[in-house]
């Protein structure tokens, strides 16, 4: 069974139908951070064969996170702390996040489900090679997320 991350705080709120798919397959084990926290804390934790983040998540407790959110006024859209997970394995020179990005995490595994539309996000992901993006738009499908898992799979079983 392969390991899935999916770092969105609104999982709660209205996208749980998301998850549904994922799970009825039983070919996937997925774990759900709902925050910046929960989601670095799993990387650094566990190997997964795929993470799909929002770019606009809450802090948690980590107060480094904390930090940043409060920088930006309390405000998620701004502080973009999905990016900062992204700045802190891909780019640790342009993170205050600094971690030991463990073995296993590549740009091919990692993916996006967020509100921003691709020209505000693209010039970040390129940057880092990740090139799997899912706008969180009111046509998701139900089966959006588990199409999107899937596509950052097969990427990687063509490596």
């Amino acid at each position: 069974m392969q390991n899935l991350l999916w770092i969105e705080d609104d999982v709660k709120r209205g996208l749980a139908s998301l998850a549904g798919p994922i799970y009825a397959s039983f070919c996937y084990k997925l774990d759900i951070a709902l925050n910046a926290t929960q989601g670095i804390t799993k990387i650094l934790s566990k190997e997964y064969d795929a993470v799909v983040l929002d770019i606009r998540i809450p802090p948690g407790t980590d107060k480094r996170f904390r930090n940043m959110y409060s920088e930006s006024n309390l405000n998620k859209n701004q502080a973009r702390l999905g990016i900062e997970i992204l700045h802190a394995l891909f780019d640790p020179g342009n993170s205050s996040y600094k971690i030991t990005k463990p073995d296993w995490v590549s740009a091919a595994k990692f993916g996006i489900l967020s509100v921003e539309t691709e020209n505000e996000v693209m010039p970040e992901l390129k940057k880092y090679n990740i090139s799997h993006y899912q706008n969180k738009s009111t046509k998701l499908s139900e089966n959006s997320l588990l199409e999107l898992f899937e596509k950052i799979l097969n990427q990687n079983d063509g490596i």
